[in-house]
């Protein structure tokens, strides 16, 4: 919960990593590409309370479904960790990203 210090930076609520090896600049990219997925979701819920119509209803259960499928059960069952200099403690593949690409 919060911000966490580690070797490599700062864990970021979401396990987003803000690296000491990175500019500014580079971690700004990162930190906002490693909360996109969260964002998806915000919006998606937004625009269905919103609209309320059956498309965002559908895609709001998609999103979920498909976050829970990946971060309760594929990340149990692939369980690679993270690369060595991420502050995240949390398996990360498949990622996210990777999840909502599909």
């Amino acid at each position: 919960p919060g911000v966490v210090r580690c070797p490599h930076g700062y864990r970021l609520p979401g396990d987003v990593t803000v690296s000491s090896l990175l500019s500014v600049k580079e971690n700004v990219f990162c930190v906002f590409y490693g909360y996109v997925p969260m964002l998806v979701i915000a919006v998606a819920v937004v625009e269905f309370l919103y609209v309320r119509g059956t498309r965002e209803l559908f895609f709001v259960l998609y999103v979920a479904g498909t976050t829970a499928l990946n971060e309760l059960l594929l990340k149990g069952i692939v369980q690679q960790p993270r690369p060595g200099v991420s502050c995240a403690v949390t398996c990360g593949v498949p990622s996210s990203h990777a999840t909502f690409a599909m």
